[in-house]
């Protein structure tokens, strides 16, 4: 099974789960965003960090990442959802 069938498979509850014990017990909770999809807002806001790459940060927020300026607006659009 390759790691893309496994991510695939992955129960996003689950993930926020474990980003809250981990915040609750005093760990840093880093989401790394792949593979690149929509997210509900819980798994942005249960996150201390998100790191979307370009085509993730895509996916999430639905801007076209072409320059900086781009970029910045996914920024944005990710902390006004509740991505730190």
């Amino acid at each position: 099974v390759g790691l893309d069938r496994i991510a695939d498979a992955v129960d996003l509850d689950a993930v926020v789960a474990a980003l809250t014990l981990a915040k609750r017990s005093g760990a840093l909770a880093v989401l790394d965003a792949g593979p690149a999809q929509q997210v509900d807002d819980a798994l942005l806001r249960a996150a201390d960090i998100v790191s979307p790459n370009e085509t993730e940060a895509e996916a999430m927020t639905g801007v076209v990442i072409r320059t900086v300026a781009d970029a910045r607006t996914a920024a944005e659009r990710l902390r006004a959802r509740g991505a730190d």
